[in-house]
């Protein structure tokens, strides 16, 4: 496993997968000092160091393979502005008869850590959880088309430092590192182009 910010890690890391091809990282954009201030300003939340040497060293874009697209990591302002889109979503697929138009924007909810809530009677304690993890703790950075890349942003003991967010409201692929996330990324690309 490569350990973002060793030494050569980046070397390393366009090593290790330069059998997916030379536009694999072609798409990406390395963020600046200030675009990661500015997420954890406007997200009030401190993220994670790996990652952010992961983002300001390898940065945003979509993880093409073999002229396929195999998911994205979103660029900052996506990321500032989607805070709470899961929240919305994963209350309207688990509470019955509601519709998103019913429920207010969560935005606020999340970034105050649920001390806000705009509608207590859809976004409830039990709907904001998921698998003992608050909706509220999970900032979405990118997606695999079968879900939701998350950094986990709440309360040390961390449960996990990333993970996959199912769009049923699953929490999967928990990894205790960004390292860790980044090599499961790196693996799941090797076995599709061996297919």
């Amino acid at each position: 496993m490569i350990k973002i910010g060793a030494k050569d890690w980046v070397r390393e890391l366009k090593s290790k997968t330069e059998q997916l091809g030379p536009e694999f990282w072609s798409d990406f954009t390395p963020s600046t000092k200030s675009e990661v201030h500015e997420i954890e300003t406007q997200t009030r939340r401190e993220l994670d160091p790996e990652f952010v040497e992961f983002y300001r060293s390898i940065g945003h874009g979509w993880l093409i393979n073999s002229g396929s697209a195999m998911g994205m990591i979103f660029p900052p302002q996506t990321i500032i502005t989607g805070v709470a889109a899961r929240i919305k979503w994963i209350t309207t697929v688990r509470t019955p008869r509601v519709h998103s138009d019913d429920l207010k924007d969560p935005t606020e909810l999340w970034l105050s850590r649920g001390q806000f809530n705009p509608c207590p009677r859809n976004y409830t304690d039990e709907v904001l959880t998921v698998d003992g993890v608050k909706l509220y703790d999970l900032l979405q950075f990118g997606t695999d088309f079968l879900g939701f890349h998350q950094l986990y942003v709440g309360p040390d003991p961390a449960p996990f430092r990333c993970c996959l967010l199912q769009e049923a409201g699953e929490i999967t692929n928990r990894a205790a590192s960004t390292s860790e996330w980044l090599d499961s990324i790196i693996k799941q690309c090797l076995e599709h182009a061996r297919r």
